[in-house]
């Protein structure tokens, strides 16, 4: 699987981000098209709870099938400091996935420790409704150039017999 995602801040205490998406596995490709996007509705600083709105919709193709409305998302997203230079981030969202016919409420938790150099680490465990294990996951940043570029990346696995992993690797690049 592969994607590309461009976004920017437009003004009203917005963002939005433009994605491109390409998934191939057993002989077979989709591709997918997303925006989506996050408004501040509050913010706390680093001395109160922040709150944010994240929404989003996109559209796949299948195999035989053409481009079409997949999804669509809406999350509430908290961050909380806390002592120091650590942060708790709380997340709880409503998805429409039109292919599975259904519903899904995810939630996440996440705390975050900004530190010295331009390094951060964090740990997250989320979920949904219809997964009754959630996931584990840790992640590192880096402040490779500062305000410029930085990169990511974070390993997890599923709390289930089967342990399914995820690794990811990303670059932010802001201009």
């Amino acid at each position: 699987e592969s994607s590309l995602q461009l976004g920017c801040g437009f003004g009203m205490r917005s963002q939005v981000a433009l994605g491109w998406g390409r998934e191939s596995a057993a002989g077979e490709r989709s591709r997918s098209l997303g925006l989506a996007g996050k408004t501040s509705l509050r913010d706390g600083g680093d001395e109160a709870t922040s709150f944010a709105l994240a929404w989003g919709a996109g559209r796949a193709d299948s195999p035989g099938m053409p481009m079409r409305l997949e999804s669509t998302y809406l999350t509430g997203v908290a961050t909380m400091p806390l002592k120091g230079s650590l942060a708790l981030h709380a997340n709880l969202g409503w998805s429409r996935s039109r292919s599975a016919g259904a519903s899904t409420t995810g939630w996440g938790l996440a705390l975050e420790r900004s530190g010295e150099g331009g390094i951060d680490v964090m740990g997250e465990v989320f979920g949904d409704d219809r997964e009754r294990r959630p996931w584990v996951q840790l992640g590192v940043r880096a402040s490779v150039l500062p305000e410029r570029l930085w990169l990511d990346a974070s390993a997890g696995m599923q709390t289930t017999p089967a342990r399914p992993k995820a690794l990811t690797v990303g670059m932010k690049v802001a201009f």
